[in-house]
């Protein structure tokens, strides 16, 4: 029989997705929680379906049992209807499913993979835990985690108005239902792998969180994304498929953001220390140039960051102190943002990549039709040349680190072939530009190569 504090959750977290599921709004996006994985006992208990043959590898050894009284093991459920995603939860096996791993296993990482659904297409992981990577080969999903330290709160142990869920009719989170000091601190992984098509625009990101409970989603368009016309309605990435964009609005109107809503007690349990969590999110080199038409280098200077309670929103900075300071930078893994300290109890982190006039012109004119080649110590491009360019160029870096190699663009007719010799083996960013005719600067594309 499962333990009080664990049926007392699977109906918190019951109620929290009745809320969200009649949540339609177009005026908000909805959003998409991580349940507590105490509220899965074996099978997903209604909350999903359970994913038979999932492996968990930890210190370079499989646990292919799950039921070793006092190890951990996973649990990963596929919930298509409320969340677009596959669950995924790590557990101690002490005769029921305990979240907590404890001082032990709660410092190791784990490595999960699981078969997925044919037809899915993974895009996303986001949740309680810090998310190391992921990939897909096949149909087998991988994900590599590490648990985090959260400060949770037992549905026992909240306010009684907040036995129907902890959000609003709008599905923000209300700050009541953190209630005012943490029931216990755990170290966890709960998170979700999403495949919903609300999640395409940002392919290979992960956001890592350290609260009670959290909420993900995304806003506006990637700035690649434009009708014939020229606005942004079909490249809307929100759930409700871009009907809060309206069909006018154009590439300078239109904002990408991400949005993460955390909720936890002010408080840990002894009632006088501050609750603090973290957030980390991570977008990929191969996103960033596919949604932005930039290298996450580029990234950099267009982040803005703001955080809301209440009726009250603060900028961030990179230079400020708490729950408002944030860094950014971009490495071999893309563009990464992390907000070290998270104060509670119902933070909402707003994420915004801005875009002045320039930037805009330039992913406005993005070079299509390329077809890329990574060889034995080389890059080759082939495209067909523009009426109005003059000539192209083409350089590469390797990690976004040191000085770019250039290359040779040769055109012959119409036909365009650039060309990048003796490269190291890896993965390397490379830049195509070009002149036009008239002056100034033309199309020009961005693409992640892996020379061989």
């Amino acid at each position: 029989m499962l333990p009080k504090r664990i049926l007392a959750v699977i109906g918190l977290v019951g109620s929290l997705f009745v809320v969200l599921a009649v949540t339609t709004a177009s005026s908000a996006p909805r959003l998409h929680p991580s349940p507590r994985a105490n509220a899965y006992p074996a099978g997903c208990s209604g909350n999903g379906t359970a994913v038979s043959g999932a492996s968990l590898t930890y210190d370079g050894v499989a646990d292919t049992t799950f039921t070793t009284f006092g190890e951990p093991g996973v649990m990963v459920c596929r919930d298509a209807e409320r969340t677009s995603g596959y669950g995924v939860y790590l557990y101690l096996y002490d005769g029921s499913l305990a979240e907590d791993l404890g001082p032990i296993y709660g410092a190791k990482q784990y490595t999960v993979s699981f078969t997925k659904q044919t037809g899915d297409t993974p895009y996303i992981v986001d949740g309680i835990g810090s998310i190391g990577s992921f990939t897909t080969v096949g149909d087998v999903v991988t994900l590599v985690v590490t648990p985090v330290a959260a400060s949770v709160v037992n549905n026992s142990d909240r306010p009684a108005g907040c036995s129907s869920g902890p959000s609003d009719s709008s599905g923000a989170f209300r700050p009541e239902c953190a209630g005012t000091n943490a029931s216990a601190t755990e170290t966890a992984v709960r998170v979700s792998v999403r495949f919903g098509s609300n999640w395409s625009n940002l392919p290979g990101m992960t956001v890592s969180a350290s609260a009670d409970l959290y909420q993900v989603s995304l806003s506006g368009p990637c700035p690649t994304t434009a009708s014939s016309s020229g606005d942004y309605s079909g490249g809307y990435s929100g759930s409700d498929g871009g009907s809060v964009i309206p069909e006018s609005q154009t590439r300078q109107e239109a904002s990408t953001g991400l949005v993460v809503q955390l909720l936890g007690p002010h408080f840990k349990a002894d009632g006088t220390t501050l609750n603090q969590g973290s957030l980390t999110a991570v977008i990929p080199i191969a996103a960033a140039e596919a949604c932005f038409g930039a290298t996450p280098a580029e990234l950099e200077s267009l982040v803005s960051l703001t955080r809301t309670e209440g009726a009250t929103t603060e900028a961030g900075s990179t230079s400020a102190t708490g729950g408002l300071q944030y860094s950014i930078s971009a490495g071999p893994t893309g563009l990464v943002i992390t907000v070290p300290i998270v104060t509670f109890s119902a933070p909402i982190y707003t994420v915004k990549f801005a875009r002045s006039s320039a930037s805009t012109a330039a992913s406005a004119t993005v070079l299509k039709g390329v077809k890329w080649m990574g060889v034995k110590g080389a890059i080759t491009a082939a495209f067909s040349r523009g009426a109005t360019v003059k000539s192209y160029a083409i350089g590469a870096k390797k990690a976004n680190k040191g000085v770019a190699k250039m290359g040779r663009c040769a055109i012959k007719g119409r036909k365009v072939t650039c060309t990048i010799k003796k490269l190291a083996k890896g993965s390397w960013t490379a830049t195509i530009t070009s002149k036009l005719k008239a002056g100034g600067a033309g199309p020009k594309v961005i693409k992640a190569v892996l020379v061989k």
